[in-house]
């Protein structure tokens, strides 16, 4: 095998998409030709791609027309190529892929990437989807030749969806590039809370979306200032269709002055590594990237219990994670892990299994076909 089609819906800012642009890059570092297809031809992420990576853009005329559309645009891709395997990583790919795939005159080998415990197949309602879309999802990866979790959780929950893939389900965690984290996290970082620090940092990161619940966050950062007396700063690196209804609330909550919203960073590393502690709120996750990213920083990580991937977390990791929702408890959560020292080095040692070197090898497995049974 010695060529590889990736299809992803974009190169938005979400871990998906960092992890697309990751594998990408290694595939064509191995001597692989690898043609990515876009469904929508954009995102932060397409300068990171190796210039090896022969993108391509699908018809976004067609995708406008739905799901029958979009089958028709993927397959119109597709169709202009012939390599071996194809990955599709997100839901609306992995959902069109099968059927697209089809429709090709060649029968490439199909592997699906979930990245997600709530998705299409268990939680249309959650995308505003009919239960009729549910049953084609649910179709769709049972033509996959092999699918991909990116936690032991994303697999229980694929699994229980569609109990009649799971000996064609691997769990792969996400991979991160630690040479490049830390060669970007030796970055100068000019801010006014860094250069002059008096203040304890505290970072988030994520879109800013209903299902990241920063609404808690802040919460707890006001309960920490106006009834506890503990003030830190805080800066929420990304950007998402809530930005200015968040920071509407900053305002109404008093803390407009001791949080900043960032935006999309090139380089967040060098704030990971001028931050004390890193804050998280999600409802719910698969096996969040900026976890990894934190750890391998050196931080500790206050969080709402979002489906946990015990593969990252230890039991002394655990102490600082709270219910989901519960803002006093983030709040002491971040108390304690602002007073709380830990080895640094200890956490950035967990996290060298996750090096994309050590991934790539494991997605390789799959994509031979030895590492599912189909």
């Amino acid at each position: 095998m010695n060529a590889i089609t990736v299809v992803v819906n974009s190169l938005g800012t979400g871990g998906a998409e960092k992890v697309t642009v990751l594998l990408c890059n290694y595939f064509v570092s191995i001597g692989l030709k690898v043609d990515l297809v876009l469904i929508r031809y954009r995102g932060k992420y397409l300068p990171q791609l190796d210039k090896r990576v022969n993108v391509l853009q699908t018809n976004e005329r067609l995708i406008r027309l739905g799901f029958v559309g979009r089958v028709v645009a993927l397959w119109q891709s597709l169709r202009r190529l012939d390599n071996s395997t194809i990955l599709s990583i997100g839901e609306w790919p992995n959902v069109t892929s099968p059927f697209s795939r089809v429709l090709l005159d060649y029968k490439p080998r199909l592997i699906l990437c979930e990245h997600n415990t709530r998705t299409f197949i268990n939680h249309p309602e959650e995308y505003k989807l009919s239960k009729i879309y549910q049953s084609i999802a649910r179709s769709a990866y049972r033509r996959a030749d092999a699918i991909v979790a990116v936690s032991e959780q994303v697999k229980q929950s694929v699994v229980a969806a569609i109990p009649s893939i799971c000996a064609r389900t691997v769990v792969i965690n996400n991979p991160i590039d630690l040479e490049r984290i830390n060669r970007l996290g030796e970055e100068a970082l000019d801010h006014r809370w860094v250069t002059n620090k008096k203040t304890p940092l505290l970072i988030a990161v994520g879109r800013l979306q209903s299902t990241k619940d920063y609404p808690t966050m802040l919460k707890a950062i006001s309960y920490l200032k106006n009834e506890q007396n503990e003030l830190s700063h805080l800066l929420i690196l990304g950007e998402g269709d809530l930005a200015e209804e968040l920071r509407a609330m900053t305002r109404e909550l008093a803390i407009d002055e001791i949080v900043e919203f960032m935006g999309f960073v090139e380089n967040p590393y060098k704030y990971y590594s001028h931050a004390d502690l890193f804050v998280h709120s999600a409802i719910y996750e698969g096996f969040p990237m900026v976890f990894i990213e934190a750890f391998a920083c050196g931080l500790s990580i206050a969080s709402t219990d979002c489906n946990i991937p015990k593969e990252i977390f230890y039991r002394e990791d655990m102490e600082l994670v709270v219910p989901i929702g519960d803002h006093r408890l983030l709040a002491q959560a971040i108390s304690k892990g602002l007073r709380t020292k830990r080895d640094p080095e200890s956490a950035k040692r967990r996290v060298e299994k996750f090096n994309v070197h050590q991934i790539g090898r494991e997605y390789m497995h799959v994509i031979s076909g030895e590492g599912t049974s189909s």
